[in-house]
């Protein structure tokens, strides 16, 4: 998703008051592109950071001359008080052209979480969720939550759809399968409630650790681990192995 930078209207962007801008580039841009609003992009001193104000869509891209703005088109643009020559005259000052330069007029809709439809946080801006049965909606952290699950090890969220290396057994479901951490060797591993069956299949699973004291399995006998406790138990067994 590509910045854009409003670092003379930023107040507009916070409330929603600025739907237009006119830019001398960004010709590139089609309806239904992705944007995220910043304060400013591009000039960065040492130590600042980019600050995303939101997610917008584009709805439509046209050049036209920079003094066919109409009035509507000033309300559009987050300034209602000025008349259409005086956006001219701001506009000249700060991008130093002339009033009769093509510009590209973007307009465009603000886009929040798809589900529940609360404005994107900053941080989520940084890196907003696509479901994956919505392919190209965006949903919020809170709403993705049902396409993770929590870490038995360390609590962090991950994506359910990640691949299982390792898995935690918290009940010994028969002597050669006591609690612990097991490496997966195939599949399947899992019980199989449908056929009747409760037990593991305990030929594709190797036991390499014993459970840590902080596991959190929310209740069920198996737990999985997120992607970064699975690279751990790896590096650590092959370590073990160099040794």
């Amino acid at each position: 998703m590509r910045n854009i930078s409003f670092s003379l209207t930023t107040a507009q962007i916070r409330n929603r008051t600025k739907t237009v801008t006119r830019r001398l580039g960004w010709r590139f841009l089609k309806p239904g592109d992705v944007l995220c609003a910043c304060e400013k992009c591009q000039g960065l001193k040492k130590g600042e950071t980019v600050h995303r104000l939101a997610i917008v869509r584009v709805l439509s891209v046209r050049r036209e001359r920079l003094d066919a703005i109409t009035p509507g088109d000033c309300v559009k643009e987050g300034v209602p008080d000025l008349c259409p020559a005086e956006f001219v005259v701001m506009f000249c000052r700060a991008m130093r052209c002339r009033r009769s330069v093509d510009v590209t007029r973007i307009e465009w809709e603000y886009v929040d979480c798809n589900r529940c439809g609360r404005p994107f946080t900053e941080e989520e801006m940084a890196s907003p969720h696509s479901p994956p049965d919505w392919p190209g909606e965006m949903i919020c952290d809170e709403c993705y939550r049902e396409y993770e699950f929590p870490c038995c090890l360390c609590g962090e969220y991950e994506d359910d759809g990640i691949a299982d290396t390792f898995v935690a057994v918290t009940e010994a479901y028969d002597k050669e399968l006591p609690p612990g951490i097991y490496r997966i060797l195939g599949n399947p591993f899992y019980p199989t409630p449908p056929l009747g069956c409760e037990t593991l299949f305990n030929r594709n699973l190797e036991r390499v650790a014993d459970l840590p004291g902080h596991t959190d399995t929310q209740g069920f006998a198996i737990g999985r681990l997120c992607l970064s406790c699975q690279r751990e138990f790896a590096a650590g067994l092959a370590g073990s192995k160099d040794r």
